[in-house]
């Protein structure tokens, strides 16, 4: 069958003219088509009928006597034009041609000629159009259309297959059928007319199958003139959902410049809160010496106080205890004994005058404290907000960038919804279409500029 498809495409590219549109393709297409089916109908309704009771051998008898009555061999009688020719020339009793029999040879005739008028207009015209026309123009250009996954595009070429093997398909078995029959043409009266049953199918079946061929043609022309507009839906489509990211961009962005700007307070008052915490820090460290020295200075003074208390214990016990004949020792005895208690209430003075400055050192170094811990628990919830916006500031900077990967996607894809609309527009791919060989669709699109296809 390929010699037989490259003769169809030959006749095709060659003897048609080339279309200016897409459009007149459908229209030339579809014409071809629906006039078969019209011719197909136009015989079934037509041509005469015969009785499923017709008795085809009878009917080859009658023939037969026929042609001996003339004394022409059946062999020579080679199809339905000589035979009927020498029906109307032939002396035939008046008898036999009132006959129902003869009739229904005279309408085997008639159909015969009918039939084979049906095949010079239907089948030439509708193996071009199913094998060749349809094929070359009607094309989903899934080439074009593969890097972006384009599942309209996708789709329709797997129908496109599926149209091509079912025509395919019914036009080899439209050959078998016509080879068949042609076969049976000659010797009329054996042949044609003795096979009278498988004849008549063989007419019906060649019948249903341009029907069906037609049918599926105008299903495939149907579908190729609603692809460019699903293309366009779908540019629509996608344009408004690259547009809907884009929305997305914006919004985000204007989320991420608010979020940088509590950042940017953030770090402002970051800084601020580790100024105030050097300076609580510094202030508690001096405060914290302040106290240590006071307490190294108290313990200093309870020490020597302890000495002194130590040292008038001494003089007293010898004064009370001893008896002293020189006025000049007790005297200088009871001196000591006043100094030490002078020294003593000194110290004591000396100890309470700390041990109030310690107190309000101690509560001076609580509040420089808690000023501290305050300082610091501040700070620490400040890192801790730092963190968690540059978190946000850094999901929503991943989520721009997301979405503007979707966005060049989106983009890339419109580009070849685009291209492939205007490619099955335009009328010099119809032309580039019309030149190529039909046996080898897969040709270069280069001659076509970019600036028409985008």
């Amino acid at each position: 069958m390929l010699h037989r498809e490259q003769s169809v495409a030959s006749r095709s590219s060659v003897d048609s003219y080339c279309p200016p549109s897409l459009d007149v393709v459908h229209r030339t297409i579809v014409v071809t088509a629906t006039q078969a089916s019209m011719d197909v109908k136009t015989f079934r309704v037509t041509s005469p009928k015969l009785s499923e009771k017709t008795n085809f051998h009878k009917l080859q008898s009658i023939a037969s006597d026929l042609l001996r009555s003339w004394g022409i061999k059946e062999s020579d009688v080679r199809g339905f034009k000589e035979f009927r020719k020498l029906l109307n020339e032939k002396y035939v009793k008046d008898s036999v041609r009132r006959t129902n029999e003869f009739l229904q040879l005279e309408n085997v005739c008639e159909r015969a000629r009918m039939f084979d008028n049906l095949v010079s207009k239907v089948k030439e015209k509708i193996e071009i159009a199913g094998r060749s026309d349809i094929k070359k123009y009607c094309l989903s250009l899934i080439r074009e259309a593969d890097a972006y996954n384009i599942k309209l595009a996708r789709e329709y070429d797997e129908r496109i297959f599926i149209y091509k093997r079912k025509i395919d398909e019914r036009l080899d078995k439209m050959d078998e059928v016509w080879a068949e029959y042609e076969d049976l043409k000659s010797p009329f009266v054996f042949s044609y007319v003795g096979c009278g049953n498988l004849t008549w199918k063989l007419m019906d079946e060649f019948c249903t199958i341009a029907s069906d061929v037609s049918e599926m043609i105008r299903k495939w022309i149907y579908e190729d003139k609603t692809y460019t507009t699903k293309l366009w839906d779908e540019i629509v489509q996608t344009n408004g959902q690259k547009n809907k990211l884009l929305e997305l961009i914006k919004r985000n962005k204007r989320k991420m410049e608010d979020f940088a700007k509590v950042v940017k307070k953030n770090d402002d008052s970051f800084k601020k809160l580790n100024k105030s915490l050097k300076i609580s820090k510094k202030q508690y460290d001096t405060e914290k010496n302040k106290f240590d020295s006071l307490v190294e200075d108290l313990h200093h003074l309870q020490e020597l106080t302890k000495l002194e208390e130590g040292q008038l214990k001494v003089h007293e016990n010898i004064v009370n205890t001893r008896n002293f004949n020189s006025p000049t020792l007790l005297d200088i005895l009871w001196a000591k004994i006043d100094h030490c208690r002078e020294t003593i209430e000194h110290l004591n003075d000396q100890t309470k005058r700390i041990e109030n400055t310690l107190n309000k050192s101690r509560e001076n170094l609580e509040e420089v404290q808690k000023k501290l811990e305050n300082a610091k628990q501040k700070m620490s919830e400040e890192v801790k907000d730092t963190k968690g916006n540059n978190l946000k500031v850094g999901d929503i900077e991943k989520t721009i960038k997301h979405l503007e990967e979707e966005v060049e996607i989106k983009e890339k894809k419109l580009l070849a919804l685009k291209k492939l609309r205007n490619m099955k527009l335009s009328p010099k791919m119809i032309k580039i279409l019309h030149y190529s060989r039909n046996d080898n669709l897969f040709f270069s699109y280069s001659d076509l500029n970019d600036e028409m296809l985008t």
